[in-house]
This record gives structure tokens, sequence and C-alpha cells, in this order.
């Protein structure tokens, strides 16, 4: 009988699907714990990169809210400062106007001012004090401008006239744009200097003598007055005397001692008798009273001004209604004097006027100029730069030149003059010794003058015209200018017209009209106006030194070329409302658009600062006729005193197809507040009728922080807190280079500048816009931040939702899976229960 053992398969499966349904519902019971879907790379390796990615990034968005709410700590921290300094600011203005009033005595008033410093003080500290974190964010590190964002937009009419496109951007202008050349004089060819000069020798005066052997007493000098060289000397036992211009030698003990004493004049003394230079005579005084000034005191007396100083149309102020106006306007000041009180005045351009009623007596010093009320003064008077007229009424002042050096003049209320001191002068009598001439005056012998020549053999006319048109000869200093109007339109042809100091140093001389027109020959014609002897053909000039030099001076003025040879458009159909634009040397907000026009449109801007000068081009048929036309109707435009908008010392000049567009100023442009402007002259391709400004530009000096936002490099913000010193709050100053301290109101003239008037404002109204701006500039951020962090707790929302998709664990769906896969590995392990007792039955039956 044969007995086979077979393999338990049954009991294999069995164990199979129990290991299966334990691993599942570990892994269940796993899920079930953590609440993830994913505990291990192996559950879902996609899924997990994701998820671990977005972790990440939840954690970087932490740490953004967290540096945003650092962020509007620190500018939290800024504007408590910034609102300090205005509520200090409040109470300064409410001092000062305490201080205007007349009710506060000069040591009232010197009394506020103590507590005005304390309050400066206070504010400068405010900005020095602020911190966050040992930062000082009151204080900067960088300097950006406000409304930055503001800029001028280039209008679509190009004509590709300017040659330099590497401006991108002047003066926080964008371009295209080009800058004009700097004044310059420094251009000097020396033309010759003076040599052969020999020294002359110098004379000797007389020697004159005084005899003082007469005097057997010193008493007998007392009153006694003596003539040497010029000046009186008058010995005195009283030195309280007055001796009317006469120096006072006090008597000593005895003659001798007492002349001893003239040798601090440089007078030789041998016992009783001096030696000097020059003649020696006798001098008497009848003495009686008089009147001189006391030298060592001042005796001022200041009279009560007119009173309110109501002014129209006045650019004189720099304090009241203010207007700077064009550039080349004449500034004038209209000044209602009706109900001056009598014996009231004021003070303009240097002199005293003085307000009098018709039947009042005149007080003070004789030199004021004397306005009548009622009576006309007789035509137009003169300052030293103003012409006036007085209707009786009304006391008007006008700029007897145009240009800027006539702007920001000003009255002073009330005038001021010297009082005399009457004086009792002492009599004395003349020397009555002996006087001689002991020695003869030995004249000197005169120098040899150096000498220097203009050379000018073989040159006519024309050529002196070509190699010194425009430019000027320098001669041992004095200055010539020629210029010659035969060429009309070239810049050569042109007198410096601008007035000064300068212009009126320099000599004008025009080739055409003084020297071609003269019927004499070059050098005649020359020497007839700028002096030395006809030599030849050639000028010779003489000097007592040598080295004397004479220049060819060549200017370059303030200036730009175009060149309109290589204008590729259709004339003139291609040029219409199309043109150029030029900007103020000194005035980068004010400028000029050129455009062509034709003949029936025309452009303008009604804004102020934007002039349009329209050319009729309708006619042009060649460049060079163009040039000509632009010289033609804009020249008479850009001259004209009738309409003082367009005169801004733009001139314009024409060689063939070129246009130079220049500033007649030729000097160096350097009085407050007309400063040439580092390339604050500039010219554009393309006319703009748009203003470039909201506001007025303003730099600020800022402190730069970065705020970081997420987890990029180049993901921040940036946020600016404008500095808070007091040199930028109360900047500009209506002095260039002061500062708030020097403008106490102690002084009407500080009180009057710290409140100012509306046009313009005062000086705590500056430093109150300033931190206004300042404010709203940190309260402006500080709500982007409140909007960043609430962005920032969106996304974190959002991402967590996401990644709760792919992480977390559907419980009642793992709860499903567990009590499944548990059912089935205890089933699984009672089958394997069975499985294995079928086996033993047959093992028991083996037995």
């Amino acid at each position: 009988m044969t007995m086979t053992v077979r393999y338990n398969g049954t009991a294999n499966r069995a164990l199979s699907h129990t290991n299966k349904n334990n691993k599942a519902s570990s892994k269940a019971l796993a899920k079930l714990a953590s609440g993830l879907k994913i505990n291990s790379v192996a559950d879902d390796a996609a899924s997990f990169s994701i998820g671990a990615r977005m972790r990440v990034k939840l954690r970087a968005l932490d740490q953004d809210s967290q540096n945003v709410q650092n962020g509007k700590a620190i500018l939290n921290t800024a504007e408590g400062g910034i609102q300090g300094q205005i509520e200090l600011l409040k109470t300064i203005r409410e001092k000062v106007i305490d201080a205007a009033n007349d009710s506060n005595t000069d040591e009232d008033r010197q009394t506020i001012q103590k507590e005005l410093v304390h309050l400066y003080d206070e504010m400068e500290s405010i900005a020095y004090g602020t911190d966050f974190n040992s930062k000082k964010p009151l204080l900067a590190d960088k300097i950006v401008k406000l409304n930055e964002d503001y800029h001028t937009e280039v209008d679509n009419t190009k004509l590709n006239l300017i040659r330099d496109a590497e401006f991108e951007m002047l003066d926080s202008f964008y371009g295209p744009f080009a800058a004009f050349e700097e004044y310059s004089d420094s251009k000097k060819i020396n033309l010759d200097k003076t040599t052969g000069y020999v020294a002359g020798t110098a004379g000797t005066p007389a020697v004159w003598s005084a005899d003082f052997s007469s005097y057997s007493d010193v008493s007998q000098l007392n009153n006694v007055g003596i003539k040497i060289g010029g000046k009186i000397y008058v010995f005195t036992d009283d030195t309280s005397n007055n001796y009317r211009n006469a120096t006072k030698i006090p008597l000593g003990s005895t003659v001798e001692d007492t002349l001893i004493k003239l040798k601090n004049y440089g007078i030789t003394v041998d016992e009783r008798k001096i030696k000097a230079s020059g003649s020696i005579t006798g001098a008497s005084d009848a003495g009686g009273p008089g009147t001189t000034y006391t030298p060592s005191v001042t005796r001022t007396v200041s009279k009560a001004g007119v009173g309110g100083l109501s002014t129209s149309g006045g650019i004189t102020n720099p304090y009241n209604d203010i207007d700077y106006g064009p550039l080349a306007a004449k500034a004038t000041l209209k000044v209602d004097l009706s109900s001056s009180p009598s014996n009231s005045g004021f003070k303009f351009d240097g002199s005293n006027f003085h307000v009098l009623n018709p039947d009042a007596t005149f007080e003070g010093s004789p030199s004021a100029i004397q306005l009548i009320k009622g009576q006309s003064l007789a035509g137009k008077q003169y300052t030293s730069s103003f012409e006036y007229t007085f209707d009786g009424k009304y006391l008007t002042f006008t700029a007897r030149y145009d240009g800027d050096g006539y702007n920001g003049r000003s009255i002073s209320d009330g005038y001021t003059y010297d009082a005399p001191t009457p004086i009792d002068y002492t009599a004395y009598t003349a020397f009555s010794g002996t006087t001689q001439e002991e020695e003869p005056a030995i004249p000197g012998t005169p120098a040899t003058p150096g000498s220097a020549t203009l050379e000018l053999a073989g040159m006519t006319f024309d050529d002196f015209c070509n190699k010194y048109a425009g430019k000027i000869l320098e001669v041992f200093g004095s200055k010539y200018k020629f210029y010659d109007s035969s060429l009309e339109s070239k810049l050569e042809s042109f007198i410096e017209e601008m007035p000064g100091s300068r212009a009126q140093a320099v000599t004008q001389i025009d080739i055409n009209n003084d020297l071609r027109s003269s019927g004499q020959s070059l050098a005649q014609a020359l020497s007839s106006r700028i002096g030395g002897t006809v030599d030849g053909e050639n000028l010779k000039f003489t000097y007592n030194a040598n080295g004397a030099e004479i220049n060819l001076i060549d200017e370059t003025l303030r200036h730009y070329d175009i060149d309109f040879s290589n204008l590729n458009v259709k004339i003139p159909a291609g040029l219409y409302g199309k043109g150029f634009r030029a900007y103020c040397a000194t005035d980068d907000k004010e400028w000029f658009n050129f455009v062509f026009t034709d003949g029936i449109n025309s452009y303008d801007s009604d804004l102020q600062n934007i002039k349009s000068i329209n050319i009729d081009v309708s006619a042009v048929t060649n460049a060079a006729q163009l040039v000509q036309t632009i010289f033609d109707q804009a020249q008479p435009i850009l001259t004209t005193d009738d309409d003082k908008k367009f005169n801004h010392h733009m001139r314009l000049a024409v060689d063939g197809m070129t246009l130079t567009i220049y500033d007649r100023r030729r000097f160096n442009v350097n009085r407050p507040p007309y400063v040439y402007q580092n390339k604050g002259a500039k010219i554009a391709d393309g006319v703009s009728f748009k203003e470039v400004y909201e506001n007025e530009r303003r730099n600020f000096s800022v402190k730069e922080l970065v705020i970081q936002h997420t987890d990029r490099a180049d993901m921040n913000i940036k946020i600016k807190i404008p500095q808070m010193t007091l040199d930028h709050i109360f900047d500009p100053l209506p002095d260039y280079g002061s500062t708030i301290f020097d403008y106490p109101v102690t002084s009407k003239d500080s009180r009057d500048a710290l409140l100012g008037k509306p046009n313009p404002p005062g000086i705590l109204d500056i430093g109150l816009k300033y931190l206004l701006d300042a404010a709203t500039m940190v309260g402006a951020q500080n709500r982007r931040l409140e909007f960043t962090a609430t962005n920032i707790t969106t996304e974190m929302e959002n991402l967590t939702a996401s990644e709760s998709v792919i992480s977390d664990a559907d419980m009642a769906k793992e709860m499903t899976e567990y009590t499944k896969y548990n059912v089935l590995a205890q089933a699984s392990q009672s089958m394997l229960a069975q499985a294995n007792q079928n086996q033993s039955m047959v093992l028991s039956l083996l037995q």
C-alpha cells in the first residue's frame, strides 16, 4: 500500500493573502494615525515632490508675512517721528504769529526766539533720535526725486535734426536730447607782447625846514598851528579841544620835548629845528561853531515806515509778490502811497524815499528823495539802476535795463539818516617862526615804454572781418568786441546785447560802419577806435612794462548748431506739424517749440512755461531757405519787448544750412535764481505741448530699506523715508546758503520771510509742505504694505488648501479601508488555520 504527502498549496495561498491584508491594514492604520495621505516617498513619489515644494513655499510666505510686518513697524516708527515734527511746527508757527504782533516788545520777541531755538532743536533731535533696531529711519542714505514718475512725452514730430543721441535723459526729462555748449572765454591766442621797456628813475621832493628858536617857553606853543606837507598839526595843552581838520600834538615839558613828538609823523627833528618833504607854513583857524560827524559814534535815526506797502506787477521783492517771470523782462514795482502817514518813508535800490503831506515839515537827511502826496514829479527820475515816476498817489519803479540782474530787489519799510552832531571848534594861531626851502626838488627820468605790434600788413577789411568778427581783441587789458553788420543773420553780425558790467567793459566795434566806411586804411581806422600808433600797415602799442599782451579771445557761447543739410523729408509738406524745441539755459521747466506750419494751421499751448513759435514754411523749397525762414520769423519774436513771455535771452543765427541757437548772455550766469544749470540748456528733436510737472520737482534725500518679499533675491519691496533734518525740511530758503536759525523773530524781515504770502510761500509753509509730503510718502507705503500682508495671507490660504488636497488623508475612506483589510486579515488567518488543521489530520492518521 502506497501513501503520498502532498504540498499544502491551500495554506500557502491563505498565508499570502494574510500578509497582503496585514500590510494594507498597516498602511491604512498609518494614514489614520498621521492624517497624511503620503507617509513616505514610496506612497506616491510625484505627489510627495509637489507637496514638499508647496510646504517650502508656505514656510517662505510665513516669513514674508513677518518681514512685511517688520516693514510696517519701521514705517510706523518713522511716521510717529514725522507726526511729532508736524506738531512742533504747529507750535513754531503759533509762536511766530505771536511774535509778529506789535503787542510784544523787542525783549518779548527775544524770549520767543529762545523758545523757537529749542523747538527747532527738538525737531532735529527727532530726526537723529528716531530708532528702529539700531537703524535711523529719518536719516538718509540716498537721493531720489519727488514726483519722479512724471516726465514729458515727446510727440511724434521728429525730423532727426539732433546729432547727439547719447542723452536719453537730462535733468530728469526724457529726450532725445543734446546739450548746449557751456559759455567760455578762455580761448586766448597771444598775438604779441611788449618788449624793450627801460625803467625810469623817481624824483625827490624839496626839503623844507622850520625854526622854533623864537619860542622861548613851551607855553608859547599852546594853540599854535603849522602845516607840514599839506597836513596841519596844532600844539595844545588840552587834548580834549576840537581843531578843525588838524592833528593834535600834546605839549611836553619843554619846546624840545614837544617837537620830538613830530617824529611819529615822519618829520625829522633836530632840537628846535624840523625838516620835512614838502612845504612848511603856518596854519590858523578862528574856531567857532560848525557841523561834522563824530567818527567813533554812529548816530542813525530810523523813521517810521509807510505801513503796508501795496504793490502790484512787482518782481522786485523776493519775499512779497514775487514772480520771477521771463528772464529778459524789465522788473517793475508799483507802490500806493496815498494812505502813508506824513514824514514816513522806505528804502529802495539804496535810496531813501521820504513821504510828505504838502504842508508838512521835512524831517531827516536832505539826501532823502521827497515825495509830496498830491503832487507829481516832473517826468522820470532815476536811481542807480531804476527809473521811477510819481503821480501824487502811485510810485512806479521800472528797471532801466532788462535782464535778471534787476530782479530780487526789495523795499525796506522805514528810512534812515545820519544825525549830525554840532561841534564848537577851538581857535588856533599860525606858527610865527622861520620857514625856508633848504633843498630843491630833483626831477626823475621818464621810463622808456615797451612796444607790441598788431600785424595788419597785407590784410583787407574782409580779411580782418574773417579773423576778428565775433571775437574780442584784448589790448593790455582793454577789450574790443568786433562784429560786422554786413553779415546780417550770421552770429558774427550781432553786437553784445546783454547789459551789465561785463558788457559795458567791452567796447563794441562794427567792422562795416566803424571801419570800412571811414575812408581810412585798416590801420588808421583801427587806431581811431582802439588807440595805438600807425606803423606802416601795422598798429603799434606802447606800455610801461614788458610782457603786456595783445590777445585774441574766441568766445564759446551757450549754443547749439542744427545742421539742416541732411534733412530727409519732402519740403515743405513733410515739415508740417513737426519741429524742434529748445530749453532755457537757466530754467529747465521753460522751453520753446519751433513748429513748422502750412500758414493756415497753428500750434500753441495754454501753459505758461511752454512757448510756441509757429514758422510758416509753405513757400520754402530747400534747406537753406528753411533755415533763413526760421531766423526771419522767429528772431523778431524772441527779441520783442512787447510780449515778455518770449524774451528769454535766446537768440538765433544763420550760416548757410546751419541754424545756431544761443544764449545772448556772453558771461557766466551765476546769480540766483538764474544760475546756469548743468545741461539745463538743451535742445530736443520734436516738439512737446505737455507740461512736465504736476508739482514742482524737489530733490529728496531718503533712507532706502529693502523688505524681502518671497524667496527670490529680486522679489522685494523698497521703502523710502525722506530725511527729516532741518536742512531738508526748510530747504530751499529765500537766502541761499542760510539756515532756519538765520531767521530770528526779532527781525521784521525774518518774520515776514517765515510767514510769507501766498506767492511766494513762507519758510514755515515750505517746511510744512515738506513734512506733509514726507508723511504722505510714508503713509502711502505703509498702506501698500497692508495690502501686501493681506495678499500674502490670501496666497497662504490658497496654497494650504492645494497642499491639503495632495497630502492630507481622507479619514472616512481610510477608516473603511482599514476596516476592510482588518476583516480580510482575520478571515485569511482563519482560513490559514483551517488549512493547517487538514494537514494535521493526515499526520494523525500516519501515527
